[in-house]
């Protein structure tokens, strides 16, 4: 009887001692699942969320998150910019967007500040700045020179000339959307038809 519990012990224990090593090395290689989500990337996608949502104060917060995490983020900036525009903060929102521009590492971010650029002169317009409308043509110019299949900068600048009531051109950049086939073709196809009824 002794003797199998000395048996049983013996065998057992390589198998505790293996068991212990193995959660102990677990342990130690957990990563708080904050510090995983604490990524500029990850507050620039939650505050695009809540701009969607029209929550602005909330988003702000979110970029400024990504700000401080990555104060070159350029994409923060670009879109706080967005955020300070629908709070009718013009002068705030062109700030964000220029230091967006500057801070852009690449042709991606470039695009991105250029198109919400063109987004901020949309809303504002004459109260943004009274040359709104070249501010954004020149804003889609040098976006398209650097990514000309970007389907986005045709949208939204095809937006910009639908307020402006110049539907010829914006129907042209809608048709274009449609012909590039990648993101917001639903809501080009929406206004094409808005547009058929002016």
């Amino acid at each position: 009887m002794r003797i199998g519990r000395k048996m049983t012990a013996l065998i057992l224990m390589p198998m505790w001692l293996a068991a212990a090593c193995c959660l102990g090395g677990c342990a130690s290689r957990v990563v708080p699942l904050k510090y995983r989500l604490d990524t500029p990337q990850n507050h620039l996608h939650a505050g695009t969320k809540l701009v969607e949502l029209g929550k602005y104060d909330n988003a702000l917060h979110e970029f400024q998150l990504a700000k401080e995490l990555d104060p070159a983020f350029s994409k923060a900036y670009a879109i706080s910019g967005l955020v300070w525009a629908y709070n009718g903060d013009f002068k705030k929102a062109f700030k964000e967007i220029r230091k967006a521009r500057e801070l852009a590492r690449n042709d991606e971010e470039k695009v991105y500040a250029d198109v919400v650029f063109i987004r901020v002169c949309t809303i504002g317009r004459e109260s943004a700045d009274s040359n709104w409308l070249s501010l954004a043509e020149s804003a889609f110019r040098e976006a398209v020179a650097i990514s000309p299949g970007c389907s986005e900068v045709y949208y939204y600048t095809g937006l910009a000339y639908k307020a402006a009531f110049d539907f010829t051109k914006a129907r042209d950049l809608f048709k274009k959307v449609l012909e590039i086939n990648d993101t917001h073709i639903a809501e080009a196809k929406d206004a094409l038809r808005e547009i058929g009824r002016h």
